[in-house]
């Protein structure tokens, strides 16, 4: 865990990929961490909470 959060990384502008919409403040944060995760060679798993209707 404090491998990843050495290097702080940044999403400042939105992937010319994602076509009809915008991330939202904590799917910047969960892709800010998952850069970190890859360029720190690790691995790590994002998900969310069962149940929550998505």
């Amino acid at each position: 865990y404090a491998v990843a959060q050495r290097v702080r990384e940044r999403v400042t502008k939105q992937s010319a990929l994602l076509v009809g919409g915008i991330l939202k403040p904590y799917q910047i944060q969960g892709l800010e961490w998952l850069v970190s995760l890859y360029n720190n060679h690790l691995n790590g798993i994002l998900a969310d909470e069962m149940g929550l209707g998505k």
